[in-house]
Order: structure tokens, then C-alpha cells, then sequence
């Protein structure tokens, strides 16, 4: 049996401090996308909870995210 564990993250998008969609957003922290990025946490998997009509932020965040780390499943 592996007992090898993965860190799953629970997260809500923040339209405010994950929002942008220009090359601007990459000099602020966005914190949905900065979690997957931590050294000393290794994230195996991120759970992203939306609401409403976010979904290209969503999107957005999610493409960023795999970017800067690629083996992290969001």
C-alpha cells in the first residue's frame, strides 16, 4: 500500500486579488496562483471554487497557474 500523501488545497478565486488578465498581473501576488508556487508546500492538486460569472478569470488563473507549476492538477 503507498502511503505516499499529496497535498490538496482548497481555494476560493478572488476576483480582486487574482483578477487580471493583462502582463501586468504578474508583478502583483495573486494568491491562487501563488500557492501553487510555495517550495516548502508541495501541492499535488488545487480545488479552485467559483462563483458566478468568472470564468474567464477562472480560466486565466488556472492557465497561469500551470505555467508557473506544471505539476500541480488545479
Amino acid at each position: 500500500m503507498d502511503m505516499t500523501r499529496k497535498t490538496v488545497v482548497i481555494g476560493l478565486l478572488g476576483t480582486t486579488l487574482d483578477g487580471g488578465h493583462s502582463a501586468a498581473r504578474w508583478r502583483r501576488w495573486r494568491p491562487s496562483v501563488a500557492i501553487c508556487q510555495q517550495p516548502g508546500f508541495p501541492v499535488a492538486r488545487f480545488e479552485l471554487l467559483v462563483t458566478g460569472d468568472t470564468g474567464r478569470l477562472a480560466d486565466q488563473v488556472v492557465a497561469d497557474s500551470a505555467e508557473v507549476a506544471p505539476g500541480v492538477e488545479v
